[in-house]
């Protein structure tokens, strides 16, 4: 690995939701991101649900593995972990968990181009979700992502292929345990939380036809207030 060259940041993304993928690859800078892989779950890559764009580019890695004994993308970040290991055996690229219902907060490629030039540490920076802002300098359960961490190939343990939810938080754990002083933290928002998941409008109004519903009877709230207040005016004339 020469020195003084910037490590290579390698993207890795745990997909079951292919269709949102259009819209996480507009996230994604290729000036930057050197190597995406994206982990389907599936027994095969679902080449037909996919844009050209992700089939002609050299620097994308698609792949697919289906394990019944595994939820939340367990197997697939493991997965991906091996596949960069295999594509890097003489480098130690960034690792940068993104999932398929997220994209790359703009503050991120700043950060990376500012401040993440070290090697031989780990980074964390913090992540807002909704009005609600989430610090990575503790790892605590609930409030820590691995959208909030951007670590070396050689500083990230195996990622546990099982069925539990919060295995992203005992990775990030074991890392912080293991690695404490080589822990950089930058006070900055640089990570979303579920950025393609229904905006906040959609979780308070339902579904599509509830939201009508609700948008024209505030219509005719709305209306039959003014008809009163002009009627109200007119009368005083």
């Amino acid at each position: 690995m020469p020195a003084g060259r910037r490590a290579s940041l390698v993207v890795i993304t745990p997909c079951c939701r292919p269709e949102l993928l259009r819209y996480v690859h507009d996230s994604v800078r290729f000036s930057i991101v050197t190597r995406w892989i994206i982990v389907f779950d599936a027994d095969q890559v679902p080449l037909e649900n996919l844009p050209a764009a992700f089939l002609h580019n050299p620097r994308i890695t698609l792949i697919a593995t289906l394990a019944n004994d595994s939820k939340y993308g367990n197997a697939q970040r493991h997965l991906g972990l091996q596949i960069a290991r295999t594509m890097y055996p003489e480098d130690d690229p960034f690792i940068y968990f993104l999932d398929d219902d997220n994209i790359v907060h703009p503050g991120f490629y700043d950060l990376f181009h500012r401040f993440m030039w070290r090697r031989g540490v780990f980074y964390t920076f913090n992540q807002r979700r909704d009005w609600l802002t989430c610090y990575g300098k503790p790892c605590v359960r609930v409030m820590m992502d691995t959208a909030m961490i951007c670590l070396p190939l050689s500083l990230c343990p195996e990622w546990n292929a099982s069925s539990v939810y919060a295995e992203d938080f005992r990775f990030i754990r074991s890392v912080m345990k293991h690695h404490r002083d080589k822990h950089v933290y930058l006070n900055h928002v640089a990570a979303y939380y579920n950025a393609l998941q229904p905006r906040a409008l959609a979780r308070l109004l339902g579904s599509q036809h509830q939201q009508i519903c609700t948008i024209t009877a505030c219509l005719v709230v709305f209306i039959t207030i003014a008809i009163r207040v002009l009627t109200m005016l007119i009368g005083l004339q």
